[in-house]
């Protein structure tokens, strides 16, 4: 079992955010090796990275966790051509080449659909999911409507989460510290109860306070925080020809959601200065909103997954079904402006 502890002065997002070098690091990293092949599940079916005539990115999980990547969206931070990371629930602006995801209808058909463990994230307001005890995840350029449905004209994002194993107990932990008061753990234990079967728990758990003032609001909180966490339980069967695996996910956060501020330029602003005589207050780093509805960007979310393996010899048989509620509180002042126009 591996214990690791790190402090960091600044959270790494931060340091990534801030310097070009880093993010230069936009080339595929690799997902997980077997034989010193690079191997994806990109098609369906294991096989090596080389031999997929798709553009794709492939992200270990060690890689996931030592540069902090929280959730699904960050993954953008280090894949070429795909944009839209935001700080909140929603998946609005996720574009790959250019072709974007912008879609709140309950039967719209999002362009760059996500997938956890080869099942289908219907809504862009349910998909995030926080990373945590990834085992991979695979950003797929380009039309995949052939194998992914065709709700993927711009491509597809595949999670991996990590499986247990029969081959012996393990684990890790982590902590990381950073500023704003940072706190970020998570940990994994694989226990194999017998040489058939095996179970696997992990956690998470975060916090970061707020950074951005409100100038309508002096005395209160900073915006753009988040505490949230979660905890995956998975079990594993095998025999031969044949493996099951079940897994139930549970997951809290609150957060803000998004804040705006007017950007005070066109003739828009000038004919709302002139209707109304409003100002703004603070600096371009501070929001000036009355914040009508609040700010909040809260969930819960459950999920369970069923992967059912038949080996019929030379083809193999593989059933998915999956749950997923999600519970969501959602509120922004989208006008950014201390008057009261626009709340959603």
């Amino acid at each position: 079992m591996r214990a690791n502890t790190r402090l960091k002065a600044v959270s790494i997002k931060t340091v990534l955010a801030g310097s070009s070098a880093l993010t230069l690091m936009s080339a595929a990293v690799p997902a997980f090796a077997q034989d010193d092949e690079i191997v994806v599940t990109a098609q369906k079916r294991a096989e090596s990275i080389q031999d997929v005539p798709i553009a794709i990115s492939a992200f270990a999980g060690e890689f996931v966790r030592d540069v902090n990547l929280d959730d699904v969206k960050d993954l953008v931070t280090f894949t070429p051509g795909v944009t839209g990371n935001t700080f909140d629930s929603f998946i609005d602006y996720i574009n790959v080449r250019g072709i974007s995801t912008n879609d709140f209808g309950v039967g719209g058909d999002p362009s760059v659909p996500f997938f956890k463990n080869g099942l289908y994230q219907g809504r862009n307001g349910a998909v995030v999911t926080t990373l945590y005890d990834v085992e991979r995840a695979e950003v797929l350029r380009g039309p995949q409507g052939f194998l992914f449905g065709r709700n993927a004209i711009g491509g597809a994002i595949n999670i991996i989460t990590s499986k247990p194993s029969l081959d012996g107990f393990g684990g890790y932990a982590e902590i990381d510290l950073g500023e704003r008061d940072r706190i970020v753990g998570e940990f994994a234990l694989n226990v194999p109860l017998t040489d058939r079967f095996a179970v696997r728990l992990a956690g998470y758990g975060g916090k970061e306070d707020g950074y951005v003032d409100n100038a309508f609001n002096p005395g209160g909180d900073r915006l753009i925080g988040f505490q949230k966490g979660a905890g995956r339980v998975s079990a594993l069967y095998e025999d031969e020809g044949f493996n099951a695996l079940l897994t139930l996910e549970l997951e809290k956060r609150e957060q803000s959601g998004s804040v705006y501020r007017a950007t005070e330029l066109g003739d828009a602003w000038d004919n709302l200065v002139a209707l109304t005589g409003v100002t703004l207050g603070g600096n371009g780093r501070d929001i000036d909103s009355n914040l009508g509805l609040g700010e909040r960007d809260d969930a819960e979310i459950f999920s369970a997954g069923l992967e059912l393996n038949f080996d019929l010899g030379g083809v193999t048989l593989t059933s998915l079904t999956g749950y997923k509620k999600h519970d969501y509180e959602y509120a922004e002042d989208f006008d950014g402006t201390p008057i009261n126009i626009n709340n959603y």
